[in-house]
């Protein structure tokens, strides 16, 4: 539809402004009335319905911001209200600060999509502790300008509605959140280390640490294989060692016998062979 504007529009694409006289200069074609009919049927196309974003922004579409804010209400239903006490060094530990403002908790943190997060700032209106989901990631030239689209688990005074049903959405830099999906990836890839590279590392550095009963039957286990290994390779050497001198020599007698025996054969044949010339000569 309207392929007069459209060919209007990529004829002068270097204007930034239009003119509906322009478009339209006939004296019988009606600008202002077209002008409408667009605008009407831009209001109509489903496009419309959309919330415009800038191109920098990787966002989740609200169909799947309503699916996560579903499956958070069911874990919440599943799971009741537990204290645990849990005793924990305290270099592992963050302990949020005014004076810590813009200073990202972990430098080597990864935010991706579905990341969940927790607020460790109490400059914004979101509580200290809530979690949440990241929905959106606005990419920026600095790391301290970008900022996160977070859907926090529950509603909070001050919260806005990013693709969300109440008002449980905000806007927060990387400093204000732990990624914690980012820890449980470390973990999991930190895990792929071969089992007996633990088992040294763990020897190594203390004889009580790393101890157990399977890794003391194991040590067992391979000092037997060990000392049955070399009480065989010990036997087979002592076998071995004669049987192969006495192979060569009943090898070497058998060569001496073969190669001597033609040679008794011809002198045998040599000496007859005299006696019987010796009595051609006497009877001649």
């Amino acid at each position: 539809r309207y392929p007069e504007l459209f060919t209007y529009i990529s004829k002068n694409s270097h204007d930034d402004v239009f003119y509906e006289d322009d478009i339209w200069p006939g004296e019988d074609e009606n600008g202002a009335e077209k002008v409408q009919e667009i605008v009407s049927w831009l209001k109509a196309h489903p496009v419309s319905m959309l919330s415009r974003s800038s191109c920098d922004l990787q966002i989740l579409d609200s169909a799947i911001v309503e699916k996560i804010e579903e499956e958070v209400a069911n874990c919440k239903t599943r799971k009741g209200n537990k204290k645990v006490r849990v005793t924990v060094k305290p270099h592992l530990l963050f302990r949020p600060l005014e004076q810590q403002h813009g200073v990202v908790p972990d430098r080597d943190a990864e935010f991706r999509l579905f990341d969940r997060v927790v607020n460790v700032r109490e400059s914004f209106s979101v509580p200290v502790g809530l979690r949440g989901t990241v929905i959106g990631i606005k990419g920026a030239e600095r790391d301290a300008d970008v900022l996160l689209e977070v859907l926090f688990d529950e509603e909070f005074h001050g919260g806005l509605i990013i693709r969300c049903s109440q008002s449980k959405g905000y806007r927060m830099p990387t400093s204000a959140l732990i990624n914690l999906s980012h820890g449980i990836r470390t973990e999991n890839g930190g895990q792929k280390q071969p089992s007996g590279k633990q088992q040294y590392q763990g020897n190594a550095s203390s004889p009580h640490k790393g101890y157990s009963p399977g890794n003391q039957k194991h040590k067992h286990k391979q000092d037997d294989e060990f000392s049955s290994v070399w009480h065989m390779l010990q036997g087979s050497g002592k076998t071995q060692v004669p049987q192969n001198v006495n192979d060569k020599e009943k090898k070497f007698g058998q060569n001496a016998h073969q190669f001597h025996k033609p040679s008794s054969v011809d002198n045998t044949s040599k000496s007859q062979q005299k006696k019987q010339d010796a009595t051609r000569k006497g009877i001649y």
